[in-house]
């Protein structure tokens, strides 16, 4: 839900029912390993920076962005000061989600 209306937003449609959070943050175009990333942190159960540095290849600041942008998603945790952060969905419910079947 939240993802389809940062959609919306980026796209410039009106916006007015998204959440304060949403209209407050400024639009910014989503990783496109964020998929990706999500999948990863599911599958190993685990949402940690390290992980998705050593798997992705990836460097400190996009993973932490990634996993921020997961918490938003509603997928994790607030990330902790040691970059990981507890699921909060399963591999299943995240593609529900994703896909918007509720």
């Amino acid at each position: 839900e939240d993802w389809q209306q940062m959609k919306r937003l980026e796209q410039g449609l009106d916006a007015s029912d998204a959440p304060p959070r949403l209209r407050m943050t400024p639009v910014i175009e989503p990783d496109p390993l964020f998929d990706t990333a999500a999948v990863l942190c599911l599958e190993s159960g685990e949402g940690s920076s390290e992980t998705l540095q050593e798997r992705l290849g990836i460097d400190s600041d996009r993973s932490a962005r990634l996993l921020r942008d997961m918490h938003r998603f509603g997928l994790c945790s607030q990330p902790n000061d040691g970059g990981s952060c507890a699921l909060l969905l399963t591999l299943r419910g995240w593609v529900d989600r994703r896909c918007g079947s509720h």
